[in-house]
């Protein structure tokens, strides 16, 4: 179990944009107790697997993750798979933090409509005193978003490509098709 003095949770979602395809799509959130890792900055194009893997190690315990795969052909080219994903990976988080999350903040990459959030919204309100979802896109192939989704697009690029140092069994969640 998972015990921290923090009770605000950073959420970021992105997917491997290859639904469909053998390995089917790819849904990563990338989950931090630490502010800083939701201040939205400038990443460039490449994916730079060494930094989100120095990121996860200097979280002292405070960062984590959670992936599913999207495999039925109706999420072949949805837009929505991140929203559908979320509730259950961040559920599946929850479930090992013993404190209260008193600020909940979910940062999803891509479009998302208005009555998606209003989905996450009532998915996650209840619970917290704090709730906020939002959404970023890449503008000209830069990533322009907080870190926590940064870290979800490197990972869900490296799952893809079956990078077995970050492929880990206990981070798999099952997601109804």
């Amino acid at each position: 179990m998972l015990t921290l003095e923090n009770s605000s949770l950073y959420v970021g979602l992105d997917d491997s944009n290859h639904g469909g395809t053998t390995q089917g799509e790819i849904i990563v959130a990338s989950f931090s107790f630490f502010h800083e890792d939701s201040i939205v900055r400038d990443y460039g194009t490449s994916k730079d697997d060494s930094r989100v893997s120095k990121w996860f190690e200097q979280g002292e315990g405070k960062r984590n993750l959670r992936y599913c795969i999207l495999t039925n052909e109706r999420f072949r080219r949805g837009n929505q798979n991140l929203v559908y994903a979320a509730p259950y990976l961040v559920n599946d988080f929850l479930k090992t933090c013993q404190q209260k999350i008193d600020s909940l903040k979910i940062y999803l990459d891509g479009n998302m409509f208005r009555e998606s959030k209003i989905a996450l919204r009532k998915e996650f309100e209840p619970g917290v005193n704090s709730f906020v979802v939002d959404n970023f896109r890449k503008e000209q192939k830069l990533h322009h978003c907080p870190f926590v989704i940064y870290a979800s697009h490197v990972l869900s690029n490296a799952i893809l490509n079956q990078d077995y140092t970050v492929i880990k069994p206990d981070k798999i969640v099952n997601v109804p098709d």
